[in-house]
């Protein structure tokens, strides 16, 4: 139904944000807004959830800039745009919980290991920043997700043999989960 709400200017300004939330502004009026710090105006907006079955937007995080999935860069020179030189990991998660973590880590470090590829990252990190993309594209315990996780050797010059010292590069992929095909 309809709903009217309040919104700080600077999240108004974000209409993305809104349409990934599920909201849809019918009207829109300026108005002082309460005492938060920082927020002098927003706006009184009338807002409608659209209808939608899965609250997950596609949302990718690359070095941890997380956008929109159409919104994503890597460097042209990344060697694992330029050769596929990088490893990954698919999991699902299932009532907002990643389905065997642990192996899956494992299985990445393993085959980071026979490409003697080092990963920079530390799991914790890579975790943090599976976290925070899964949580800006809306995972909750009612909406299991796809998530991808590849870590790239980084930037290098165009040559088959990686020079040494590389910094490695890590995407993470937050979806939904495709439909069972009957």
């Amino acid at each position: 139904g309809v709903q009217t709400c309040a919104l700080p200017i600077s999240d108004f300004s974000r209409p993305r944000l809104l349409l990934r939330l599920g909201i849809m502004i019918r009207s829109e009026t300026l108005i002082p807004t309460d005492s938060r710090p920082g927020f002098i105006f927003g706006l009184a907006v009338e807002c409608q959830l659209r209808p939608t079955d899965a609250m997950i937007s596609p949302t990718i995080n690359v070095n941890g800039t997380i956008t929109p999935a159409e919104e994503a860069r890597i460097p042209v020179l990344d060697r694992g745009f330029l050769y596929g030189d990088s490893v990954y990991e698919v999991f699902r998660t299932y009532q907002n919980v990643p389905l065997f973590l642990e192996d899956h880590f494992e299985r990445l470090e393993n085959s980071a290991r026979l490409i003697h590829m080092r990963i920079d990252q530390s799991r914790d990190e890579l975790m943090s920043a599976i976290r925070s993309t899964a949580r800006v594209a809306g995972v909750s315990a009612e909406h299991p997700a796809y998530v991808r996780y590849q870590i790239t050797r980084g930037d290098g010059q165009i040559d088959l043999y990686p020079e040494d010292g590389l910094t490695s590069r890590f995407v993470v992929i937050v979806k939904s989960l495709p439909d069972r095909k009957s």
